[in-house]
């Protein structure tokens, strides 16, 4: 059985090297959590360099699409679907307000949605006030 490297896993994370952060611990969720040092580099890469409207005709502005682009397909080869099937916005709380919002005209009576308290408000406080305009429908 292998064991994991928990330095080399901590050496990838500037964070964990931050003397503020020192002594502390994060349990926050993924918008909330540190980045690895290859995001970073390659975040403020794209960003001094090709951080312009998509597929414009200025150069960067096109390779910024191409980057997205190539995201796109590598992500998609590492699920086993097509590109298309991938879909990146800025946060799980938009996509989760933008499914909400598709369901405002399809919830029918006897359709219930399931939410728990577990989960952020973002996340499903959405569905809550979808369902209170529906009178048919519940929050289970």
């Amino acid at each position: 059985m292998s064991t994991i490297d928990l330095s080399f896993n901590r050496s990838q994370f500037p964070a964990f090297a931050e003397p503020s952060l020192e002594g502390q611990a994060f349990f926050d969720n993924a918008g909330g959590s540190y980045a690895c040092q290859d995001v970073i580099d390659n975040l403020n890469r794209f960003y001094r360099q090709n951080k312009m409207q998509p597929y414009g005709a200025h150069p960067a502005s096109r390779r910024g699409g191409e980057e997205m682009d190539h995201s796109h397909a590598e992500l998609a080869a590492y699920l086993g679907v097509s590109a298309e099937e991938i879909h990146l916005d800025p946060s799980s709380s938009q996509n989760i307000y933008v499914l909400a919002e598709a369901f405002e005209n399809r919830l029918e009576v006897g359709d219930e949605v399931i939410v728990t308290n577990q989960d952020h408000e973002a996340n499903n406080g959405v569905w809550r006030r979808l369902v209170s305009g529906v009178n048919t429908v519940q929050c289970v």
